[in-house]
């Protein structure tokens, strides 16, 4: 029965759900940059994402995942963004962006930047700004990790709570 059921809601979902109409065009992008980890040291970065045009191409809605490398090593981030479009389609269309990401160095990010189209391929550059709001240093996790008691409560007086500010500069090739 459980089968049936699943079926049939698969179907309708299939059916009755939100389709591409004309009006919301399908972009994607891919960019390459640099980012900022929460200690100020800076990342190459590359990056992608699909967005969709919604109300009349002054808004455009999606995702953005970033990939990070240091030393051999590779992390990275993903999210949604929501990109408010300052000119309608145009050959030039600057933008601010904002969203949040989970992974990496995640949390709430906003910036702006710039898409110059020549025909369905274009240039795309964007600053943003990745959020993040680190809680401090544990003393106790330090010291049953094996450390001794003074290099923990060095670490406690250096690590303070609050923002911590990421900047992204990234640049890249955007499709229709």
């Amino acid at each position: 029965m459980k089968t049936v059921v699943i079926g049939v809601f698969m179907t309708v979902l299939a059916v009755a759900g939100p389709s591409q109409v004309s009006a919301q065009q399908l972009q994607g992008f891919v960019t390459g940059g640099s980012s900022a980890g929460e200690n100020g040291e800076q990342f190459p970065t590359i990056g992608g994402g699909v967005l969709v045009d919604v109300a009349r191409g002054w808004v455009s809605v999606g995702g953005q995942g970033d990939v990070f490398f240091s030393n051999g090593y590779a992390t990275g981030r993903g999210g949604v963004l929501a990109q408010a479009n300052v000119i309608g389609r145009r050959a030039v269309r600057p933008f601010i962006v904002g969203g949040f990401a989970w992974g990496e160095d995640a949390g709430s990010t906003f910036g702006a930047g710039i898409e110059v189209w020549s025909g369905r391929v274009g240039f795309r550059a964007s600053v943003q700004d990745y959020r993040t709001h680190p809680l401090g240093f544990d003393v106790v996790d330090c010291i049953q990790r094996g450390d001794t008691e003074s290099f923990c409560d060095a670490r406690l007086r250096e690590a303070k709570p609050g923002t911590k500010h990421q900047p992204s500069v990234q640049f890249g090739i955007v499709w229709r």
